[in-house]
């Protein structure tokens, strides 16, 4: 290929021409083993603009614009502006020819992505591919990834950067840089054929309690204060069951603040046998905060079930001390305690 090409050129050769005013031009030779990619050859340079081919096959790419040149068993990326799914993505670097895999060493970009409608837009389900022949695609190398904020729902990750590591049948993603409702969350996962497995060691220390736990429970729980937090995390198994398998433990410890919103702990001192101690009613003493001087728990999650070994409230009011399980995907809390006045209790017994 050799000049350049625009939407007049693709409405006469395509049946379904693209929407825009897409543009194609270049001084451009390929010839292409579809048997086996590695023996390609490709030369010259190309650019594009407004090319969404690829969606007229149900693929969810559409090209913004692209500037790419191939020299020898090197295609460098100098410019490359896709929407993937609506997402738009900035995309650099360099795809190398080797004896046995293509090379890759790029790096993508973005502002925001919303993950869920990424996820909305490739096969899920039955449509993944189950055995390793999904798997065996001949690149290696790495991505590395940079996004100012990643949206889930009503999570969003801020900022989010780390490197994605391909290899035959293998892909390790290290998380180095994230930050969830203002809690940092490294992370590292490997994808195998059939399974994965992800690691992640949380520590916060000294850190204000309001906007993490508002954001974390949506607003269910509201407290003031700071704390310290470490968390042992770490999951495997097939792809879908992955949040039931996470195993791990955690400490946590907040201080010197106020509870605002706590139906768990409302709930307790509505209880006769707590109200007949406190000779208080619940909304009396949460009405304009419950001081505190240290709110703890320490436990273990096991497969969805969170372990509660060692939970204390010293409060100004009162003192609680409580044990049980947490069984999250049924919804069912099994907890047992004991609660005394004028912050009696110094542990959990």
């Amino acid at each position: 290929f050799k000049g350049k090409l625009d939407n007049r050129t693709f409405a006469r050769v395509l049946a379904h021409p693209p929407k825009g005013d897409g543009a194609l031009q270049g001084d451009f030779s390929a010839t292409i083993d579809l048997a086996d990619p590695r023996r390609s050859r490709a030369t010259g340079s190309l650019e594009a603009d407004r090319i969404d081919i690829l969606e007229r096959w149900d693929i969810p790419v559409a090209i913004a614009r692209v500037r790419l040149d191939v020299a020898g068993d090197v295609v460098r990326i100098h410019e490359g502006a896709f929407v993937v799914a609506g997402e738009p993505l900035v995309l650099t670097g360099t795809v190398t020819r080797q004896p046995k895999t293509f090379g890759l060493d790029l790096r993508a970009t973005a502002d925001a992505i919303d993950a869920e409608r990424l996820l909305r837009a490739f096969p899920r389900g039955e449509a993944r591919p189950r055995d390793a022949a999904g798997w065996n695609l001949p690149v290696d190398g790495r991505i590395v990834v940079d996004a100012k904020s990643v949206t889930y729902g009503r999570y969003v990750v801020r900022p989010l950067s780390g490197t994605v590591t391909l290899a035959p049948e293998r892909i390790v993603a290290e998380v180095k840089e994230a930050r969830l409702c203002d809690l940092a969350l490294p992370l590292r996962a490997v994808l195998v054929p059939g399974s994965a497995s992800v690691t992640s060691k949380i520590a916060a220390r000294g850190q204000p309690v309001a906007g993490v736990v508002d954001c974390l429970t949506g607003a269910r729980l509201a407290l003031t204060g700071t704390f310290d937090l470490d968390a042992d995390l770490a999951a495997s198994g097939p792809l879908d069951e992955l949040a039931r398998a996470a195993r791990g433990t955690f400490r946590f410890t907040a201080r010197d603040g106020e509870i605002l919103k706590a139906p768990a702990i409302a709930r307790i001192l509505s209880l006769d046998a707590v109200g007949a101690v406190l000779r208080a009613r619940p909304s009396e003493l949460l009405a304009s905060g419950l001081d505190y001087s240290e709110l703890a728990a320490a436990g273990t999650l096991d497969a969805g079930l969170v372990r509660v070994q060692s939970g204390t409230l010293n409060a100004a009011a009162l003192g609680l001390a409580m044990t049980g399980e947490i069984d999250v995907p049924a919804g069912q809390v099994d907890m047992r305690g004991i609660v005394a006045p004028f912050n009696r209790i110094q542990g959990v017994l």
